[in-house]
């Protein structure tokens, strides 16, 4: 769901969800770029690693076609910065490499936003439920749910309620799946808002987990999940 053409109108306090994503979307990425300088050493390996790195998680992006981006062209400016010795060139070479990305963030937030939704959602592999989560149901049974960027989305509560209650809908068509886990910086952030909704928080996730999932993050990941008769005694429909 997108805002109106029209800016709301801003009460004393409140954030503005425009500003937020572009915002967001740059802090991020500069936070990325010099994570990626100092994962690795110096010399061919780091070169390497950054260039497949840096391709990986622009890749779904460009994949989206944005409108004004070229993606071999970025793609190219990218690699050259990789031999940038210099965290503070690196970064900076980074930045100007997506600058067509970010500047596309800067015309039309809620527009980029849905975009970044959109390509996260395939590059997981996730089965989207709304426009603000998706699913991906592993072979251990826990189906693991995925927030996407939703700071310009309206109806939070609601989508976040309607996606809970068609995951307990599966689970009482699916009796191999064990409940549902979410593994993020928000649980750490807010563990309040899971517990309310009937999670039980597992705290931070091991090295292992860190090392093969979250290696960009340096913010703590925590964990939380639902087992399935909970889930369904909660949000399932009633009979």
């Amino acid at each position: 769901m997108r805002e109106g053409r029209g800016a709301p109108q801003q009460v004393a306090g409140e954030s503005n969800p425009d500003r937020d994503v572009r915002e967001w979307f740059r802090a991020k990425t500069e936070q990325r770029f010099g994570e990626l300088f100092d994962a690795h050493d110096a010399g061919e390996d780091r070169v390497r690693m950054i260039i497949e790195q840096l391709r990986g998680r622009l890749q779904p992006l460009l994949d989206a076609e944005l409108p004004g981006v070229d993606a071999k062209t970025v793609l190219e400016k990218v690699e050259a910065c990789a031999a940038q010795e210099e965290r503070s060139a690196f970064v900076q070479c980074g930045l100007e490499a997506v600058r067509p990305i970010l500047e596309i963030a800067e015309r039309d937030p809620a527009g980029f936003e849905a975009v970044l939704r959109d390509s996260f959602v395939r590059q997981d592999g996730f089965t989207p439920i709304n426009e603000m989560i998706s699913y991906g149901l592993e072979g251990d049974g826990w189906a693991h749910i995925h927030l996407a960027p939703s700071r310009t989305l309206t109806n939070k509560r609601g989508m976040i309620r309607d996606a809970l209650e068609q995951l307990a809908a599966i689970a009482q068509q699916d009796p191999e799946m064990k409940g549902i886990t979410a593994t993020s910086t928000l649980v750490a952030e807010r563990p309040q808002i899971l517990e309310r909704l009937g999670f039980e928080l597992d705290g931070e996730i091991s090295q292992d987990t860190h090392d093969q999932h979250f290696t960009a993050e340096t913010n703590p990941v925590h964990s939380a999940h639902m087992s399935r008769e909970q889930l369904i005694s909660r949000y399932g429909g009633k009979t």
